[in-house]
């Protein structure tokens, strides 16, 4: 009995290992250390968080089921590459979950007022990373207010969805959010949780089609990579 308590033990330690390797893969992405189309090495990862190549390996197999890296034979595994139609089409989903979830979530805070409240939570994290000036924190917690969206909605099957998007969300989030105003984009997340807060369901929906859409079309990806593999090559 001992024996199989303690196997399951240390298989729980591993997966947390694994999850601990794969945000810190994702972070990296997100702030530009590894670029779309990097190799992504098991040994130069595992040197640098001091863990075993087998975690590693198995945290980039996560990576590739989230469509974030991809194997190809003689070639290992690589950060994917996004162009301006993968990020449309994942925009859209995003849209189309969000605006369901919204829909949900309006419908169940008109009866219980705490629905909204890891969505507040999340936006007053994000204003103090904004005041600190930490932009991959700002990323994380702009993420966290979309997840608690899905999950106020109260349908299981909405926020899986959702989450097979938010790795690679995440990583495009991080890399855009460097040349925007953290101030103004907290700012942008109090509104919106306002207008939730509100229950005008034809603003409220008008406003996150927006933000999640259209916002989107501000931004080119495609420069900010090329500019952060320039300053790489010329260091």
């Amino acid at each position: 009995m001992a024996d199989s308590v303690s196997a399951r033990m240390q298989a729980l330690t591993t997966v947390v290992l694994v999850d601990q390797v794969v945000d810190s893969i994702v972070q990296a992405a997100a702030e530009g250390r590894f670029l779309p189309g990097d190799r992504l090495k098991e040994a130069e990862i595992g040197r640098e968080l001091n863990v075993s190549r087998v975690p590693v390996r198995e945290a980039l197999l996560v990576l590739e089921s989230h469509k974030l890296a991809v194997s190809a034979p003689y070639k290992g595994m690589r950060l994917v590459e996004f162009d301006d139609r993968q990020l449309r089409n994942i925009a859209s989903v995003r849209a189309s979950l969000e605006l369901l979830a919204l829909s949900e979530v309006l419908d169940r805070s008109s009866k219980d007022g705490t629905v909204l409240d890891g969505v507040r939570l999340a936006v007053q994290k994000m204003g103090q990373a904004a005041q600190a000036g930490e932009s991959f924190a700002v990323a994380r917690h702009d993420m966290e207010f979309h997840r608690q969206l899905c999950l106020a909605s109260g349908n299981e099957v909405l926020s899986q969805l959702w989450e097979s998007l938010s790795l690679r969300l995440m990583v495009v989030l991080g890399l855009c959010i460097r040349d925007m105003d953290l101030m103004a984009l907290h700012r942008s997340h109090v509104e919106l949780l306002d207008l939730f807060a509100s229950g005008d369901r034809v603003k409220a929906k008008a406003a996150l089609r927006a933000h999640i859409v259209e916002d989107l079309m501000n931004v080119d990806y495609q420069v900010i990579v090329d500019r952060l593999r320039a300053r790489r090559t010329s260091r």
